[in-house]
């Protein structure tokens, strides 16, 4: 099984269809432009091709797959996460960061 790793120390362990949601909804290629344009124009002589086709495919990832992504979670049946009740000690440590930063 490919997700034995990542479960190794969790307490509620991350199935299959849930890592492949995470991999769908991945960097949105952060990697792939950062990559294109660390390239020289002298060692690499079409680097503005590839820029272009880098950002055209950023531009679809961000869009196709960030407007696509709701459908798929429901789609896979994905549990979503439901915000708990805050105890009262982190009540009180949000309160007081909150005084912290508004002094600073």
């Amino acid at each position: 099984q490919p997700y034995v790793l990542i479960n190794k120390q969790r307490r509620t362990p991350i199935n299959y269809m849930e890592q492949c949601v995470m991999g769908y909804g991945g960097l949105r290629g952060a990697v792939a432009f950062s990559l294109v344009s660390l390239l020289d124009e002298e060692h690499v002589p079409a680097k503005d091709a590839m820029f272009t086709a880098t950002f055209i495919l950023i531009l679809f990832t961000v869009f196709v797959q960030g407007v696509s992504i709701k459908p798929v979670v429901e789609l896979l049946h994905i549990r979503r996460y439901e915000p708990s009740k805050k105890s009262v000690n982190q009540e009180v440590h949000e309160k007081m960061m909150e005084h912290i930063t508004a002094g600073i």
